[in-house]
């Protein structure tokens, strides 16, 4: 983006850049470059919590799609056993000022977490499957055909009772876009973010294979969370899976 065009884009949204340039002062940018910096600790708080209400055990395998700084990975890595955190990130750099402020070195050599750096975001590039699988805030960025990617990879990743879950901004209508939208200057709307119907979303999981439903859980930023399950697997059996809604309560406990 060329100085005159960012110009104009500050006079369009003068808050997004006064509020954009008060966190650049304020905070760290492990914690910027991955949400509302001053939600950091919160927000990964909320993943681990949610996800363990849903059903997450110590014993379980967890992928963590899109871990960045691991503003919940600091939460599940200590929480996992041995060898069950798997987190899949294209930025390096992230990662490791991450866990330098998130984690000591006697955590990292006991949880042996793994961590693989892919802008592909190739999800069976650890070959083997996992019994959750997590991508939060990560739909909210991403196009059509970048979540049909994924969903892919996802199913390839799952076994017959695993549990996928994300979040994404719920709207009227869906983003037809290319590009991944991250920064608030990437877009006209100055949000940094994009939105689909259900509707959407549930026929890109369909396509991969993957019966899909909206989970009734409260966001603190206000996104809706999705589960996308193999066909036939134990966290169907309720029959509650489908293109409709269940509330966090209702959701059938993975074990």
């Amino acid at each position: 983006m060329g100085s005159a065009t960012n110009l104009s884009w500050v006079f369009r949204h003068p808050w997004a850049a006064l509020t954009g340039a008060y966190n650049r002062l304020r905070y760290p940018s492990y914690k910027r470059q991955v949400g509302p910096p001053k939600r950091y600790d919160a927000l990964g708080e909320y993943q681990f919590e949610l996800l363990k209400l849903w059903g997450l055990l110590p014993q379980h395998s967890l992928l963590d799609i899109g871990c960045g700084s691991l503003r919940a990975g600091r939460y599940f890595i200590p929480y996992l056993e041995s060898g069950k955190y798997f987190g899949i990130e294209p930025d390096r750099h992230l990662v490791e000022s991450g866990i330098g402020h998130n984690l000591d070195e006697q955590t990292l050599r006991e949880k042996r977490p793994a961590i693989r750096y892919d802008a592909d975001f190739d999800l069976g590039a650890f070959h083997r499957t996992f019994d959750f699988l997590l991508a939060h805030a990560i739909f909210t960025h991403a196009s059509q055909a970048q979540i049909r990617k994924c969903f892919y990879g996802a199913r390839r990743a799952m076994s017959p009772n695993s549990m996928f879950c994300a979040t994404y901004n719920k709207g009227d209508s869906d983003y037809l876009g290319e590009r991944w939208i991250y920064h608030a200057r990437d877009c006209d709307e100055g949000l940094g973010r994009v939105s689909y119907t259900f509707a959407c979303l549930a026929g890109l999981a369909g396509e991969a294979g993957l019966a899909c439903a909206e989970v009734d859980a409260e966001h603190p930023s206000g996104s809706s969370w999705i589960m996308a399950c193999l066909p036939g697997c134990q966290v169907l059996s309720s029959g509650r899976i489908g293109p409709h809604r269940i509330s966090t309560e209702e959701v059938p406990r993975r074990r």
